[in-house]
């Protein structure tokens, strides 16, 4: 009975490699480089793309690229409104606030938890910070009584 024939072993291209021939005259491991990389020695991992310095703009700044100063002195929102027609800002990554707060405090310091603002031009767009003045829960409910809102 002849001997069984056995297969010569054909190893890597690369001459350091003791690993066996998979494709292309590589083993594995160099394949696999030279499909990453165009290279079967490697050159590994390809460097990052550099990125440009993000410009980080002030609240300020941001808050004011959303103002267009109107005619009779109302300064209208231009971002973001929501279902009640009061603009909203994004503070910062999921803080949305109302924009009319976000522009008295700009001008006049913070305000204090719980306290409200009222307008007094009657455009709920309005972020200037000379149409709203602080008030109480009350006060803002007797001048609201006074008006009709929806009619035009």
């Amino acid at each position: 009975m002849p001997p069984p024939m056995v297969k010569p072993f054909r190893g890597c291209a690369i001459p350091e490699c003791p690993d066996p021939h998979v494709a292309r005259g590589w083993c594995w491991r160099h394949y696999m480089r030279w499909r990453a990389h165009g290279d079967p020695l490697g050159g590994g991992p390809s460097k990052p793309k550099p990125r440009p310095y993000p410009t980080r703009h002030t609240v300020e700044e941001r808050f004011r690229s959303h103002i267009v100063q109107r005619e009779d002195g109302c300064w209208a929102w231009t971002g973001g409104v929501d279902a009640d027609g009061y603009g909203r800002f994004q503070l910062a990554p999921r803080t949305s606030v109302l924009a009319h707060r976000v522009g008295y405090s700009l001008a006049h310091g913070p305000l204090v938890p719980g306290q409200m603002l009222a307008n007094r031009c009657g455009t709920r767009a309005c972020v200037n910070p000379q149409h709203w003045e602080v008030s109480t829960r009350a006060d803002v409910g007797r001048r609201n009584l006074g008006r009709t809102r929806g009619e035009g």
